[in-house]
């Protein structure tokens, strides 16, 4: 098997040989996505994408890991973002919308009758979910890196904060949760954040970060300039901010569901998540059929790797044994 992650050349090398690009259409957006490992004739389908501010080329390490253990992977990249369609306006982003383009790769890439496994943090769990309550026949598992939707974590976290009049213990958590997702609204704000995301400073920071948090500055240093584009850009950076906005303006505060219909939902929580802490996660036993818990160490740049990444191989491949 090989080592993990790869360098650059052979990230390179690996993506000509066995990254197989395509695009699927929901309406007038093009949806990219790409295909490693087996078809999805032979083998479970594991499908993964990108959350805010990256696009999912930043999941390719691990695409290709899970294709060499004989897994059929579908990466893709969610309109905004990425080789996809940038489409202009708050609506264009809503839920429903990243749903539908979710299930056109699906259509697109895997026979209709089959049952897929969603894997990430943020965006591709919170879809998924989405997902899921439309079409409860198409995924077998969703295995979330932190809280798997915002429907239902803004839910439980709107309840806690009514109960945390009577129960003082609460007062700390929920504040801090509060304090963690102030920078949702902040980006919903019209205008004033595209203002500041054109600058090109916040993802200059962001990209640095990323690449210190992930022991890949050694690239960066080869090639000083893609600090500018690399792993996210300003482009995606800023049509990503109406994902948020239209949760925010259309969700907030009266989420549309509070159940997670999947036969397995499986959540890694990370002990350096001070974004989704697990007070999202109060409750969440009676608010899907089959919750599995499990805790990690990491945080959302550097899960992928080392132990932590293992240990989500593992989380996938159970799963999978769970629900065939």
């Amino acid at each position: 098997m090989s080592t993990y992650p790869l360098d650059a050349q052979r990230l390179k090398d690996s993506r000509q040989q066995e990254e197989r690009p395509n695009f699927a259409t929901n309406g007038q957006q093009k949806i990219a996505y790409f295909e490693y490992g087996p078809s999805a004739d032979e083998a479970p389908t594991v499908v993964i994408t990108g959350g805010w501010p990256w696009n999912s080329s930043r999941h390719v390490h691990f695409a290709l890991r899970l294709a060499d253990l004989g897994l059929h992977v579908i990466r893709y990249d969610q309109r905004g973002s990425g080789a996809s369609s940038h489409p202009h306006g708050v609506d264009a982003y809503s839920m429903p919308n990243l749903a539908e383009d979710l299930g056109a790769v699906l259509d697109a890439a895997t026979p209709k009758d089959k049952k897929v496994y969603i894997f990430g943090e943020a965006w591709g769990p919170f879809i998924g979910c989405e997902y899921t309550n439309i079409n409860p026949d198409r995924i077998a598992s969703i295995i979330s890196v932190g809280g798997p939707s915002l429907d239902v974590g803004f839910g439980t976290l709107v309840r806690l904060t009514k109960e945390a009049a009577d129960d003082h213990s609460l007062i700390e958590p929920v504040a801090k949760q509060w304090a963690a997702l102030s920078y949702q609204f902040a980006i919903s704000i019209p205008v004033l954040p595209e203002l500041l995301f054109a600058t090109g400073i916040p993802t200059v920071i962001v990209n640095l970060v990323t690449l210190a948090a992930t022991d890949a500055l050694d690239e960066l240093i080869k090639d000083p300039l893609s600090i500018i584009d690399q792993p996210t850009n300003v482009h995606d950076t800023i049509y990503g901010i109406n994902k948020y906005r239209w949760f925010i303006y259309n969700r907030f505060p009266h989420p549309k569901y509070d159940y997670i219909n999947v036969p397995l939902l499986k959540v890694f929580q990370l002990d350096g998540d001070f974004i989704e802490t697990e007070i999202l996660l109060d409750g969440l036993e009676n608010q899907t059929p089959n919750l599995e818990v499990s805790y990690v160490t990491g945080n959302h740049l550097n899960y992928l790797l080392g132990e932590t990444g293992d240990k989500m191989v593992e989380g996938i491949f159970d799963a999978i044994e769970k629900t065939q």
